[in-house]
This record gives structure tokens, C-alpha cells and sequence, in this order.
């Protein structure tokens, strides 16, 4: 991708590879000005307007949702959210060098946990399901005291029925 142009509501948006950030195989993230955006690799794949309405109610600034559609021409490609910078996977923290390298105490992974739990509760008491998630979809930010869930797209909604789900949580 040299250039790419993309419109973000009233907005055109230009994307370069100085903006990228990763990819995950169906989508790739760009980041300009603490924003990011995830442009999937088949716009048949792209979340519909209406569910990300339907996320709009989760208000916790722990999740990292959809905000706004992304449109290339007419057609749905992506949308933006909040760009969490400085993080790390959830995962890494329950390694003993990981803790040892930054003096990550018990307590402090405790706390974590806590906040995990707290925000999956929150999730659910607004009807919608985790069903991804694992330990790539969880952020910690470099305090090692905030946590984020990312990738919430494929959750499921009151109308719209989860799009990834692990063999871990299938009942």
C-alpha cells in the first residue's frame, strides 16, 4: 500500500505504510494521531454500521470498540476506534521474567485480574457476549495498572451473532 484513500465520516482519511501498526491476517491496523484504524483484508468481513451502534453502549474506557465506519467509495472497509499505545499482551505479565525485568509484584497482577473480571462483567450486564477472548485481545498499558479489551468487533450483540468463537469458551 503506497497511499490509500478512504473517507471516515465526513473526513477523507489517507493511509501509508508509515501508518502501519500490524496485522492479524483479516484485518491490518493503522494508527495517525491516537487514532486507529482496522481495514480488513475482504470489506465483505467489515462490521455493519448497525452493530457498531449496538457496541456503542459500552461506555467503559477499558473497551476499545468501533467507533466509526470506514468507507472506500460506498463500500464498508473498516472503522476507527481509540489507538492504545505503549501496551503490552495481558499475557506477558504472568511470566516470571517478565515481572522480574519490571518489578511487577502479586499485588499488581491481583489488581489486574480484578479489572479483567470487572470488565467482563460490565460486557455482559449490557447483553453482549465475549466470545474471543484470549490472551492477544487483552492489553496492559506500561504502568502495568490499566488493562484494555481490543478486537470487541466479533462480540455478540442482541442482533448480531458472534463471528469468532474459541473452541475454550463453546459450551
Amino acid at each position: 500500500m503506497k497511499k490509500r484513500k478512504l473517507r471516515v465520516g465526513a473526513h477523507e482519511l489517507v493511509l501509508s505504510d508509515n501508518d502501519f501498526v500490524a496485522d492479524g491476517g483479516e484485518a491490518s491496523v493503522y494508527e495517525q494521531k491516537g487514532i486507529a484504524y482496522k481495514i480488513y483484508t475482504d470489506p465483505a468481513k467489515t462490521i455493519a454500521p448497525e452493530k457498531v451502534r449496538e457496541l456503542s453502549v459500552l461506555t467503559d474506557k477499558r473497551i476499545v470498540k468501533p467507533e466509526e465506519i470506514i468507507y472506500s467509495d460506498r463500500t464498508p472497509v473498516g472503522y476507527s476506534m481509540k489507538f492504545i499505545s505503549g501496551s503490552d499482551p495481558v499475557c506477558k505479565i504472568f511470566t516470571q521474567t517478565f515481572k522480574d525485568r519490571n518489578g511487577v509484584t502479586t499485588d499488581m497482577v491481583a489488581k489486574l485480574v480484578l479489572s479483567l473480571r470487572e470488565v467482563m462483567m460490565y460486557v455482559h450486564s449490557k447483553s453482549i457476549l465475549i466470545v474471543d477472548f484470549n490472551e492477544m485481545n487483552s492489553l496492559i498499558d506500561s504502568s502495568f495498572k490499566n488493562v484494555a479489551l481490543i478486537d470487541v468487533d466479533s462480540w455478540q450483540t442482541r442482533s448480531f451473532h458472534a463471528t469468532a468463537i474459541m473452541e475454550s469458551v463453546r459450551d
